[in-house]
């Protein structure tokens, strides 16, 4: 592990190793050593999502998100409809999508991690966020293909 783990917030740390032990290359933020980014695959897709996963130290709040897969250069009534489908799916458990201010898809994970396995918590957060954004993907693609042929 690089010095800058030894500052980091212990489930950070515990979670950078656990990438490390799969050699999943892995960025630490400049500003900010409790937050990291690196990519990975979706199970039944090739796209390769960024994750970014933040720990407030003050709180033991966990944010996880999924993006750089898809961009909207306009967005319409369907994109929103299957937004609002995903966001109360009971499948996708504590993961929520939007669209950002540059026309990115976000899948996003808010959550409280605390107990005796808190990294585990991270990577089921994780896994949970993977699997809603492959559920979902066709589609997404789909709206998006269907946008570009008007």
């Amino acid at each position: 592990m690089s010095d800058n783990i030894k500052s980091m917030h212990p489930v950070i740390a515990d979670f950078c190793g656990l990438l490390e032990s799969k050699n999943v290359p892995y960025q630490l933020n400049d500003n900010d050593e409790n937050m990291i980014r690196f990519r990975t695959r979706l199970p039944h897709h090739e796209a390769t999502p960024y994750v970014i996963i933040h720990m407030n130290p003050a709180n033991q709040a966990l944010t996880l998100s999924l993006s750089n897969v898809f961009r909207f250069t306009s967005l319409g009534p369907k994109i929103f409809q299957l937004m609002n489908v995903f966001n109360g799916d009971a499948g996708n458990f504590a993961c929520k999508m939007f669209v950002d201010q540059q026309g990115e898809l976000v899948v996003l994970v808010s959550a409280i991690v605390a107990g005796e396995d808190p990294r585990d918590q991270v990577e089921d957060y994780l896994n949970v966020s993977i699997l809603a954004l492959d559920n979902y993907y066709a589609q997404i693609k789909e709206i998006i293909d269907e946008s570009q042929k008007d």
